[in-house]
């Protein structure tokens, strides 16, 4: 089983998929980690082609851990991928589509190991089954403010053009599926965002803890 949360940078979505996974004792599962996991090594090893981080990800070299730590070849990557320079470059690995069906297909089979929590710009099309899927939106004034918090060093500027790219992208562009519940948390704190979806996750069989 498995609830997807899509939104555009600084809409709170690593945040409230943290909250959730762990209020419903699910597993959550950051897309965006992969990505950047497979450019920083791609970045030290320069081997930006597809058949090599493919198989990367297909000779189980890339471990996924809960709430966005990621290891290669052994290395704790969780503090790396979160660097300017990474994001700079994310996009010559998210765009080439055998990685992001290899990435996605990943994502699927660590789901039906346990229950999870999927965030990303493109898990509602990944999971296309999920039992509730989220797109989550705030303003861009807000939006660029929660990144300043955060600390990753992105101006509102940069933050800005990235999302018009992940818009415009071809390849997992950032989009809401037609059957995807908008949630816009431009005044809502992240535990009012987690319990407005547990109150659309609960009909849909979804069990929900008390309390």
């Amino acid at each position: 089983m498995v609830i997807t949360l899509d939104g555009p940078g600084g809409s709170g979505k690593s945040t409230v998929a943290s909250l959730l996974a762990r209020r419903l004792g699910w597993r959550h599962l950051d897309s965006g980690a992969v990505y950047r996991a497979l450019t920083c090594w791609a970045m030290g090893s320069g081997a930006f082609s597809a058949p090599a981080l493919v198989a990367l990800l297909q000779e189980g070299r890339l471990v996924l851990e809960d709430a966005g730590r990621v290891q290669v070849d052994g290395q704790d990557l969780s503090a790396a991928i979160r660097t300017p320079a990474v994001s700079a470059e994310v996009w010559r690995v998210a765009d080439l589509t055998a990685v992001r069906a290899a990435v996605n297909a990943h994502l699927r089979r660590l789901v039906e190991a346990h229950p999870s929590v999927a965030e990303g710009r493109d898990m509602g099309q990944a999971f296309p089954d999920a039992v509730l899927k989220i797109y989550l939106d705030a303003h861009p004034e807000e939006r660029a403010r929660r990144r300043g918090v955060q600390g990753t060093g992105e101006t509102a500027e940069a933050l800005a053009a990235r999302v018009e790219k992940d818009l415009r992208r071809t390849v997992g562009g950032l989009q809401a599926v037609p059957d995807a519940v908008h949630i816009d948390c431009t005044a809502l704190p992240p535990q009012g965002v987690v319990d407005r979806i547990l109150a659309e996750a609960a009909p849909r069989g979804v069990p929900v803890p008390r309390g």
